[in-house]
């Protein structure tokens, strides 16, 4: 991972998602602390879904196939924002904000055994 998304800071959010406080992304994985992120899949013009093969270097699950899109709510950004701008981050393409349909938001808590780091999140979930 590179020393810009190590340093990175998130909001930590207690259980009922309500902001608490902040740190580096690093030490919230390291830590197990709760955070926000949003998943969004995206169709084929078929209909298939497309999956993403996450990179070598992600502190989580890296090389394991997830979402099309994923990532991080950036500090005090709202989890729509957060899922139209990661759309562009990692396509390149801007939808509108009307296309972005959300499905569900749930609480997961994962541990990565290989690298022994906790990925303890909120997950606002899109198509």
């Amino acid at each position: 991972m590179n020393k810009d998304r190590k340093k990175e800071r998130l909001n930590v959010v207690d259980e009922n998602d309500d902001i608490i406080g902040e740190e580096s992304r690093y030490n919230i994985h390291k830590q197990g602390l709760l955070h926000r992120e949003v998943g969004i899949w995206l169709f084929t013009s078929k209909g298939e879904v497309i999956f993403q093969k996450r990179g070598n270097d992600q502190e989580t699950f890296s090389g394991l196939l997830a979402t099309t899109v994923g990532g991080h709510v950036a500090l005090n950004e709202e989890y729509d924002r957060a899922a139209l701008r990661e759309i562009e981050e990692e396509t390149g393409f801007k939808p509108e904000q009307k296309k972005l349909i959300f499905i569900l938001k749930r609480r997961g808590k994962y541990f990565d055994e290989s690298t022994g780091r906790i990925n303890n999140r909120f997950s606002q979930m899109y198509i």
